[in-house]
């Protein structure tokens, strides 16, 4: 990890705002790839990696199709935000035929990538700046 507390491979540093299909794709092959090499028994069947690679991009390419922006997405939590975009995802297609253990995976990266990405969002000054203003706004009285 880098001092942003970013692992050096992930590409959520500094104020950089979008991530494209390419590099969507590159992140969630890597985490997927990284599990199975992981020691111990691996977290589902090796030859699901690319089904649950497939399914891991096209939920993280569904946060681009949410209608919310990041402090409506930090209120939410990343729980509610991996639901999201589960249901956002789920017309895509990957991900409907997997094991149950691949598909339990799919469920706890997704909600371990919206952790990280509400931290990434949390941390930017946009964010700190907007945050500001609706707070100031919530304080006003009636």
């Amino acid at each position: 990890m880098d001092r942003s507390g970013w692992p050096a491979w992930c590409p959520f540093r500094g104020e950089q705002r979008t991530l494209g299909e390419k590099e969507v794709r590159g992140l969630a092959g890597r985490l997927v790839a990284d599990s199975l090499d992981s020691p111990g028994e691996p977290p589902f069947p090796r030859d699901e990696e690319t089904a649950v690679a497939d399914a891991l991009t096209a939920r993280l390419l569904a946060l681009g199709d949410l209608d919310m922006d990041d402090v409506q997405a930090v209120r939410l939590g990343h729980r509610e935000l991996a639901a999201r975009l589960r249901q956002q995802a789920s017309g895509a297609g990957p991900g409907t035929c997997l094991s149950a253990d691949a598909g339990y995976f799919l469920d706890s990266a997704t909600e371990w990538a919206c952790l990280h990405i509400l931290e990434f969002f949390t941390r930017r000054s946009t964010f700190v700046a907007r945050t500001s203003v609706a707070q100031a706004r919530g304080a006003r009285p009636s």
